[in-house]
């Protein structure tokens, strides 16, 4: 019986540029890995700044919301009877009711208003002018580029169902993520807790 010898291929052969293929293809699979750590790096670094100007923005809103509290509650406690509740000017004097008529009595949704303080310190809120592009309200923190990189609004609105007895304070503050426009809105219900029943 004639004996087959093993089928041999020559693998010198194919040796020759195998060492050149597999250098290639290994660098090509690390630069992958390298692009892909750098994107990766890239888009966590862009999170990470949105949402540190998200936090920002929540501050700034937060802040809005306790400011309006602490002008109501310096209303209610400041022990002069003709101060309303719902004064958030103390600049504004009496009106003729002999109350502190500070535009609050009767809500107007459509106007904005941005904080101020008076001459002696304390905190206001002052309506601001329609159209007006130097706003007040626009604000930049430190460390942040300059010419108003946040811009913060607070509405007073009615309550629903309306209350005299109550307020709606909503405080938005809008910045821009590169083109694309971001805001935190926080709300709250004021309430006249010095109310005699």
């Amino acid at each position: 019986m004639p004996q087959y010898l093993p089928f041999k291929v020559s693998s010198i052969r194919f040796k020759r540029g195998f060492g050149l293929i597999e250098a290639v293809f290994a660098t090509g699979i690390l630069a992958m890995i390298a692009a892909g750590a750098v994107v990766l790096n890239t888009q966590a670094l862009r999170h990470t700044a949105v949402l540190a100007d998200r936090l920002t923005a929540f501050e700034w809103a937060q802040e809005g919301v306790e400011v309006v509290r602490q002008i109501r509650d310096t209303n209610l406690i400041d022990g002069r009877p003709e101060t309303d509740w719902k004064c958030f000017d103390p600049d504004a004097g009496p009106s003729s009711t002999n109350q502190y008529d500070c535009g609050f009595t009767t809500v107007v949704p459509s106007n904005i208003y941005r904080l101020d303080t008076t001459a002696d310190g304390r905190w206001k809120l002052t309506l601001t002018p329609a159209g007006d592009p130097a706003l007040n309200s626009k604000f930049t923190p430190a460390n942040y580029p300059a010419d108003g990189y946040f811009t913060r609004e607070i509405r007073i609105l009615d309550t629903t169902p309306a209350d005299p007895e109550k307020r709606l304070v909503q405080v938005t503050v809008s910045f821009k993520v590169g083109v694309r426009p971001e805001r935190v809105k926080l709300s709250t219900i004021l309430t006249n807790w010095r109310r005699e029943t």
